[in-house]
């Protein structure tokens, strides 16, 4: 009789130290979950821990804000030859032009500096950055 209460006493006690590893990788398994589903719903494209910031991601950032301030309609952007720089503190200046038409049909280079600032989150999200200065300059 003594044998089976020391068995019953050992199960008890197996019984608790598995319960306190559950509750303790529950939190983990719950991360782990989390990640995969933010993983998953971003497209792969960039993850929750990294926010890649490239030279085209700025430029097409700063062409979702210059689009709405030209004159002309039809913008044509300069896909290469813009000039990209990254100051302090998260903030990203570009440099380049963009060609439109004008109500003429004429065409019109307008070139542009925009300087914007990084607030955190995906990068090519237009929500994520605020526009710190932008100048124009038209050329027909």
């Amino acid at each position: 009789m003594h044998k089976t209460l020391d068995y019953a006493y050992f199960k008890k006690q197996e019984r608790k130290t598995f319960e306190r590893l559950v509750w303790l990788l529950l939190p983990f398994a719950g991360i782990f979950v989390y990640i995969m589903i933010r993983f998953a719903l971003s497209g792969g494209e960039e993850t929750i821990f990294t926010a890649q910031i490239t030279s085209a991601g700025v430029f097409e950032v700063a062409q979702d804000f210059v689009r709405p301030t030209l004159n002309g309609f039809d913008p044509k952007f300069a896909t290469d030859g813009f000039e990209y720089g990254a100051l302090s503190d998260s903030v990203y200046m570009i440099r380049s032009f963009v060609n439109t038409k004008n109500t003429e049909d004429q065409e019109v280079e307008t070139k542009f500096e925009i300087k914007m600032k990084f607030h955190g989150g995906i990068s090519t999200n237009p929500d994520n950055w605020e526009v710190l200065k932008l100048t124009k300059q038209e050329q027909e």
